[in-house]
């Protein structure tokens, strides 16, 4: 496949797993190959995935084009993609959330290279990013930023103006061969998800349905996931009236999450915060109901209270609350699931998606030079991506302290670690973008 229209797209990979970004990349790169556009993947492995992890396997089994090398240092993996890029002179380098990426995309500016930034999600780190990447220095290290939600992109756009072009684009989902359907029996609840305390609360969402099944007649509930804290999730199922009726899964490949869905009545999602949830778009494609916290990133866009699902208050009663309605009024799930699907369809298909991505594809370069001094700027040895290959005499030692301070960071009890997250998240407001000092 050779044309005008080329998309080289930066991934990581950590081990085995697969998390959100993650899917949408799976899905999106294959979907633009099929508009014909010449779409590939240039992933870094770290120390515990290798070429047969699931998303090399399944980028194959897509016939994406991909190339990869395991990761090295910051220095090294920025200097890796910019010679992808070069190698393949795309219209449009999505750097994706990646540091290592983003350096590569700034050192390539000059050479007339159009870089977009992905933002999933509304954790600081993304927040951080802007701050790094696009509005520090004299220049952004990317030419588009790319907000998954409508609450992302007002966050961001004035801050952004005159810096970077800013469009939202949702991550969409495919649609489901299968529509789910409920006359009689249990009503099946489910959650898809990482099972992780932070963001998540997946100790909590194991409470809530827990309770669904103890206290209303004719529910049941599965959990579809894996992460660092599934012993806890069992030792909560284990403890918990209701427990029995509930269901661990496990991980699964997101084809088979595909299987699942539609065997299910209503999508839980009881997090902290989002980008747009791919498991929510994926259940909705196939007309589950939503019952979900009041989460200002994608859900408003996704969840219109009492149509297309349920916003509760809390995870407790006001849950319970929402699964009993459903439960004593078929007709009523039932309207809100034809909803849910027709909603998904008006905003969230592939063809959305793929026309969006397009509009934002340049014309592919007939050449591309290597800058002649590579800058790789340190704006705080605090920074999670930073270290002492981009450096050299005292700012070098100072990034080989950083490096020792994320060390032990990584060993603080995951408990702790959600506490400090959420003391930062607090101080920070989500408003740590600042003007351009440009």
């Amino acid at each position: 496949m050779e044309g005008d229209e080329a998309v080289l797209m930066a991934l990581k990979i950590f081990g085995q797993s697969i998390n959100g970004p993650d899917s949408w990349a799976i899905r999106l790169l294959p979907w633009l190959r099929a508009a014909g556009v010449d779409a590939r993947a240039a992933i870094l492995l770290d120390e515990e995935a290798n070429e047969e992890s699931d998303l090399m396997v399944m980028m194959r089994q897509a016939g994406v084009p991909i190339v990869f090398q395991c990761s090295r240092n910051m220095r090294d993996d920025a200097v890796w993609f910019m010679e992808q890029v070069a190698s393949f002179r795309p219209g449009l380098f999505i750097a994706h959330h990646l540091p290592e990426a983003m350096y590569a995309a700034l050192n390539l500016k000059q050479a007339g290279i159009r870089s977009a930034m992905v933002m999933h999600s509304d954790d600081p780190f993304y927040y951080k990013l802007l701050d790094s990447f696009v509005l520090a220095g004299e220049q952004s290290a990317v030419d588009l930023v790319v907000p998954v939600s409508a609450f992302l992109k007002e966050k961001v756009a004035e801050s952004l103006e005159g810096r970077a072009a800013v469009s939202r684009i949702h991550c969409g989902a495919p649609r489901a061969e299968i529509a789910t359907n409920w006359e009689d029996g249990d009503l099946h609840l489910l959650y898809v998800g990482r099972f992780s305390l932070f963001q998540k609360r997946v100790d909590e969402v194991a409470k809530a349905l827990c309770m669904a099944c103890d206290q209303i007649p004719g529910v049941r509930a599965s959990m579809v996931g894996d992460g660092s804290h599934r012993s806890l999730v069992e030792s909560v199922l284990q403890s918990t009236p209701g427990g029995e009726k509930v269901r661990l899964l496990g991980g699964m490949p997101s084809p088979e999450v595909l299987k699942v869905i539609p065997t299910a009545h209503v999508i839980v999602l009881l997090s902290d915060f989002e980008g747009i949830p791919i498991s929510l778009m994926e259940a909705m494609a196939a007309g589950l109901v939503p019952v979900v916290t009041p989460i200002r990133s994608g859900i408003p866009e996704l969840v219109l209270e009492g149509e297309t699902g349920f916003i509760v208050e809390n995870r407790r009663e006001a849950f319970v609350a929402a699964i009993r309605r459903m439960r004593d009024d078929p007709e009523l799930w039932n309207r809100m699931s034809r909803a849910s699907r027709e909603h998904f369809e008006q905003g969230f298909s592939p063809e959305t998606v793929i026309e969006a991505w397009r509009k934002q594809i340049g014309s592919r370069p007939a050449a591309i030079e290597f800058p002649r001094e590579l800058r790789f700027p340190v704006h705080s040895v605090f920074d999670s991506w930073v270290d002492s290959s981009m450096a050299k005499g005292p700012a070098k030692v100072a990034l080989l302290f950083q490096k020792w301070l994320w060390f032990l960071w990584s060993k603080l009890p995951a408990g702790l670690q959600v506490r400090i997250r959420a003391l930062a998240k607090w101080l920070m407001a989500h408003d740590s973008t600042k003007p351009s000092k440009a």
